[in-house]
């Protein structure tokens, strides 16, 4: 009996190892959104890694996590290493490509809960639609998937859990790109104003001193 029921264990245990290792070796998670800003507005929020806290999904799971930033500033050899709580984990995010102001390629290392090294992509197309500029915002990432990592998926399937996160992201993304270029419209209308204000200002001065020098003229 006893051996019947080791028996029926191991063929389980064989079993769900063969079902592990028979998961896609290789994970891509891709999602996009519309985003009524030009893609000068939005690049700056990906481009620059310190503020990616402004939109960033894990962020907001642990609002003590920790970011230490080194190498560039910004776009290309920017790094970020971050550390939080068991749902952020630790990493480093490195900007390895960029094209302003059309896409960020970042190579992102996980260091916990488990080591992996994933490739992201953040593309930003511009278009045309009757109520002006807009941009098509792409989060894509793909890298390997190791045999705990496909035991992780069978419970708790990345591409939605994490797919979650990147819409999550993207909807915060969206929030401020948007917020930022209304901003940079209220300040160029601004600046046109002023420029106009002041372009009439110069020729009433103009005129004025025109006027000054004919009367001048005339009392002699």
């Amino acid at each position: 009996m006893i051996r019947n029921i080791l028996i029926g264990i191991v063929a389980l245990l064989l079993i769900f190892i063969i079902v592990i290792a028979a998961q896609p070796s290789t994970l891509e998670i891709k999602r996009s959104t519309t985003i009524a800003a030009q893609p000068a507005t939005v690049f700056p929020f990906v481009n620059k890694l310190s503020e990616w806290t402004k939109w960033s999904p894990w962020d907001k799971l642990d609002p003590n996590s920790k970011h230490v930033y080194s190498g560039s500033m910004e776009g290309q050899g920017a790094v970020s290493h971050w550390t939080g709580n068991d749902k952020v984990g630790e990493g480093e995010m490195r900007i390895t490509s960029s094209t302003p102001p059309t896409q960020v390629v970042m190579d992102v290392e996980f260091i916990k809960p488990y080591k992996t090294i994933e490739k992201a992509t953040i593309d930003i197309t511009p278009k045309i639609t009757p109520d002006g500029a807009i941009s098509e915002v792409t989060w894509k990432m793909i890298g390997p998937m190791g045999f705990i990592a496909k035991a992780m998926n069978l419970f708790r399937p990345f591409e939605k859990s994490v797919g979650s996160d990147f819409e999550q992201g993207l909807a915060n993304l969206k929030t401020i790109s948007e917020s930022q270029e209304k901003a940079n419209i209220a300040a160029a209308k601004e600046k046109l104003a002023a420029e106009a204000a002041a372009a009439e200002a110069a020729a009433a001065a103009q005129a004025a001193q025109e006027a000054a020098a004919k009367t001048a003229q005339k009392r002699r």
